[in-house]
This record gives C-alpha cells, structure tokens and sequence, in this order.
C-alpha cells in the first residue's frame, strides 16, 4: 500500500497538466534504480560517503520523490540484473539513510517542502509522516513551518500525545527555527490557526530551538489551559535567564501570575522562569 502511495505521488509529480500518467512502474523505476546503485557504491569509507552524497544531490529535484521513497522502504530495490548481485540485498540502514538525508538536506528547500506537502494530503501511516519530519527538519527554510502543521495535523490527536512521535516533530521544528529566524514570526502568527493538540509540541520545540525569538511564540500559547501553561513555563525556563523578557509584558504578566497558582506545579515553573 505504501509503495503505491509513494509511486502515485511519483506521478503526480512527474505528469504534466492534463496529461494521462505513465504506468506507475514507469514512474521512478529509474531514479530508484539508481538511487540503490549509489548507495551501493564505494560504501566503505568517509570519502566515499561524501562521494554518494555528491552523486545523488546531482541527480537533481526530480529524484526527491525516489530518494524518499528509498529512504522509507516504500521503494524495495530492484531485481538484480547481470552484474548487479549484491542490489537487491543492499535495504536502508543508519548508514544508508544518513547519505539520503544529506543529500536531502543539499537539495533545494522548495522542490522538497513540495513534495513533502504532497505527502501530508495522502493517507499515509505515523512511520513515513516521522521519516518526512527527518527531511523536513534539514531544509532549514521557513515555508517548512507551514509543511510541519500540514504533516501532523492529519493525525488522530492521541499521536501527538506519544513520545516517538513528539521527539521527531520537535526536533524537526526546532532545527528550522534555528536554521531561520523568520520562522518564529510564521509560527507565532499561525498560532490560532494551528490545531490544539499541537500546541505542547510547539512550545517544546522553542524551547529545544534556544532562541529569546521563540518569546513571543511562548507567549500567545500561554493562558489557553492549565497542562499547556505547565509546558510553556519549563520552555521559558528553558530559554534562559538571559532572555529579554521585559519586552513581553503579557508573557511576564502571566508567568508572574502563576506564583500564587493553587497547584504547586505553576508555582515552581513560574518561579524557575522568571
């Protein structure tokens, strides 16, 4: 099924307006091909890694769908053919998988948070959205902001409330925050468009990312309820104490006003923030 997903949207991609699609074995056959012969080249050393890297970058945009697909096991190597004995043994492992990312991580941000957001309209399983977060994470560029709510939000809450989902959202998250500082600005004013359950991913995200730009995020998710406020307080925490938090009287304000809280909770997160 999540091979012919990720073939579909293959061409999808590749098909021009109006146009009937190739057959779906036609479409990416080749790039996948040699996406595995390339990763099956000069395997052994750092030099060699680098190589593959280069090799696959010079494939260009029109790969990206075949390295993802690779990169995810939708894409099983092909059938060994003449001299290609060792191909259909060659699966992606940690070694294999970090050539792809880097390599993803070389291509031009825009042709990957298009297909990106291409996948987050299918109907895909957690893994392949989790290995998309990966990718996502490496673009460094602010459009992603956008591409991380699409690729989440059409999970079923309780997701986002499981570590193994979290851990590779957040991160993701938080490397395009570092990577951009704008994207701060995107994401705090998509704040109340984004989806609820979100929002604790969002808030441990600036926190991972380490910036005072994350401030004014952190403090347009605060006072929406008690168990988020939890979460933002150890994030301005978080932060540090060397953070301008005087220009955010509203967030100072609130964190202030958690010191007498009823629950022990908000009184030590607010009084570890401020």
């Amino acid at each position: 099924m999540l091979r012919t997903v990720c073939l579909s949207v293959v061409v999808l991609l590749a098909s021009p307006a109006g146009a009937a699609p190739p057959a779906p074995r036609a479409a990416g056959t080749e790039h996948v091909a040699r996406v595995y012969e390339i990763l099956a080249s000069q395997a052994g050393s750092v030099g060699g890694r680098r190589h593959r890297v280069e090799l696959l970058v010079e494939l260009g945009p029109d790969a990206i769908p075949s390295m993802c697909a690779v990169l995810t096991g939708a894409a099983p190597p092909p059938e060994p053919e003449g001299s290609e004995q060792g191909l259909a043994q060659l699966s992606p492992g940690q070694q294999t998988n970090e050539v792809l990312l880097e390599a993803l991580r070389q291509m031009p941000p825009k042709p990957v948070l298009d297909f990106l957001d291409s996948l987050a309209e299918a109907e895909l399983p957690v893994g392949y959205r989790l290995v998309a977060m990966r990718i996502l994470g490496g673009t460094g560029d602010r459009r992603a902001v956008g591409t991380w709510v699409r690729l989440l939000e059409r999970l079923e809450p309780v997701h986002l409330m499981r570590a193994y989902v979290q851990a590779p959202a957040e991160a993701a998250l938080a490397d395009v925050l570092r990577a951009d500082s704008f994207a701060y600005r995107d994401l705090a004013e998509s704040v109340d468009r984004i989806p609820p359950a979100m929002y604790p991913l969002i808030a441990r995200a600036v926190g991972q990312a380490g910036r005072a730009d994350g401030l004014d995020v952190l403090e347009r998710l605060m006072g929406r309820d008690e168990e988020l406020d939890l979460v933002v307080l150890d994030q301005v925490a978080e932060i540090g104490n060397g953070a301008p938090l005087w220009r955010l009287h509203h967030l100072v304000d609130a964190v202030r006003r958690h010191l007498d809280d009823e629950d022990w909770r908000m009184r030590r997160g607010a009084a570890v923030a401020l």
